[in-house]
């Protein structure tokens, strides 16, 4: 026989209380560690032109695939993160090259403190990957801003 229970409108629509959630499964140190390697891989991007730290997020990413639900994940996330990060650094240095051609006329002295402000993207995003291998190796669950979203709609 059933009993009646009042749930509360927050969890009767779908989403657990907070102490109810399923809870995760325990890492072992082996993924927190590469879970760790795939973000801090970021290091890498910075001493090779920025392809090292894809790269080794790739290996991570296939050796992992099958083994490791979360390592798999944050090594994607952190492939796909590094990626964006050298596309961002790359279009600094475009805005350079052409505040430094258009520096010949006073039009490019005026995009100087713009390019200087959007300078610091690439380092922001540097010291976030790392944040993220942090997180992670102390085995905590990682999600970059929008791109985790983006990713879990993708293999839903």
């Amino acid at each position: 026989m059933e009993e009646n229970v009042n749930i509360p409108v927050e969890e009767a629509e779908g989403s657990p209380a907070p102490s109810e959630e399923a809870p995760q499964e325990e890492l072992t140190q082996d993924e927190k560690t590469m879970a760790a390697l795939a973000h801090g891989s970021i290091v890498l991007g910075l001493v090779s032109g920025g392809v090292g730290g894809i790269i080794a997020a790739l290996v991570i990413w296939i050796a992992y695939r099958e083994k490791s639900a979360y390592v798999a994940f944050q090594s994607l996330q952190a492939m796909i993160f590094q990626g964006l990060t050298l596309v961002a650094a790359f279009l600094v240095g475009v805005m350079w090259a052409v505040v430094g051609v258009l520096s010949a006329i006073v039009v490019g002295l005026c995009l100087i403190p713009l390019v200087i402000a959007v300078s610091f993207v690439p380092v922001v995003l540097f010291f976030y990957g790392l944040y993220a291998a942090y997180e992670t190796y102390q085995g905590r669950d990682f999600e970059y801003w929008l791109l985790a979203d983006v990713l879990k709609e993708q293999a839903a």
